[in-house]
């Protein structure tokens, strides 16, 4: 039998912070809070092996005064992707503090999204995807941009970015029921996600073995 093998792999951890109604990005305590949960996440060897990519989406319900509750899975990947991000979240339940949620209305529930992103030769990213499709919207190609939107917000119906693009294009191309649906969902989202982590992963499965390390954070 044929020994699987993979050349060592670079693991990079990207926090994308949005900027909503009120100020996120100044939330030290929930950032610190996230960073100490994602450290324990890594890119599952399985989903290597495979060549899977998923989005995983962590809801956290909060009483009247901001507490923790219920910590579920809002939106499922695989089993590997997971079981682990539900696991690294539960882990860090104790250091929960109400004053995470700054502007936000205490009893909500609000989500963390993680995206486990695979990135290989001859592929395009989310950023480039959405410059792809501005650059069809400028040529007066809506309806080929429309198919980059589209295929962006199935991947990952929890990105803000991608929601605020399409409701765009579908507002260029007269769908204003379309474009107002989507304008919405973006409005909630920005409420309701506090965070989206990118765990990316740069290489091919092709050699021995796999190694993994997390060499920065950006904010």
């Amino acid at each position: 039998m044929t020994r699987f093998k993979c050349i060592p792999l670079f693991f990079l951890i990207v926090f994308t912070f949005f900027q909503p109604l009120f100020s996120q990005s100044q939330n030290s305590g929930l950032a610190q809070w996230e960073v100490l949960i994602t450290r324990q996440i890594k890119y599952p060897i399985e989903a290597l092996r495979a060549r899977k990519e998923g989005v995983v989406v962590v809801s956290l319900g909060t009483d009247e005064k901001g507490n923790l509750g219920e910590i579920n899975l809002e939106k499922k990947a695989a089993p590997y992707f997971d079981d682990q991000v539900l696991a690294a979240v539960e882990s860090m339940r104790h250091l929960w503090s109400p004053n995470m949620l700054e502007d936000r209305k205490a009893g909500g529930t609000y989500f963390l999204v993680y995206n486990f992103i695979m990135i290989q030769e001859g592929t395009s990213g989310k950023q480039e995807r959405i410059k792809s499709a501005i650059n069809l919207i400028q040529k007066g190609k809506a309806d080929k941009a429309l198919k980059i939107a589209d295929r962006l917000v199935n991947e990952n119906p929890y990105d803000t970015k991608s929601l605020e693009l399409r409701s765009q294009i579908h507002r260029q191309l007269g769908m204003e029921e379309e474009a107002t649906t989507d304008l919405l969902a973006y409005q909630k989202l920005q409420i309701q996600v506090l965070n989206q982590i990118d765990i990316k992963v740069f290489g091919q499965v092709s050699t021995r073995q796999v190694t993994g390390t997390i060499p920065s954070r950006s904010f």
